[in-house]
């Protein structure tokens, strides 16, 4: 709504059962809230971790695939307790004669700086590689 004026909300889903569905549908934030929090604390996602994406792109299929696996294996040696998931395609893996793989990589909140530091050394080692020279890479903090 607007100001004062009582508004409408429209949600379109496949699932009209999901529980979320359900529970926004009764107004019942209060129970949505903890649910969602629950599911946060188990899978290890915001608030309780910090997230990094990582984005490759390049021309050639080959590239990216070899390129992803070297920085996600280098990822996964990291000290600390970093969850790394990936590398992935994307729904679309070619957008504009590129190909994307994506790794996300969870930040526990007790070594963030260390698993931080050690993330860019990895970039900056990978953007040293002739190799990868042709790879575009990218990180995204809580994407």
């Amino acid at each position: 709504g607007r100001k004062k004026r009582q508004g409408t909300v429209l949600i379109q889903t496949s699932t009209p059962e999901h529980p979320i569905i359900q529970l926004v549908q009764k107004n019942d934030y209060e129970t949505m809230y903890q649910s969602q929090m629950e599911e946060r604390i188990q899978f290890l996602y915001p608030p309780f971790t910090r997230l990094v994406e990582v984005i490759l792109r390049a021309r050639e299929e080959n590239l990216v695939n070899v390129a992803s696996d070297w920085i996600a294996e280098e990822f996964r040696r990291i000290p600390g307790g970093a969850v790394v998931l990936g590398p992935e395609f994307p729904f679309v893996k070619r957008v504009r004669n590129k190909y994307s793989k994506h790794i996300l990589i969870k930040l526990p909140k007790a070594n963030q700086k260390h698993v931080k530091s050690h993330i860019m050394r990895i970039m900056e080692a990978f953007r040293a590689i002739k190799q990868f020279q042709r790879v575009n890479l990218h990180a995204d903090v809580d994407p």
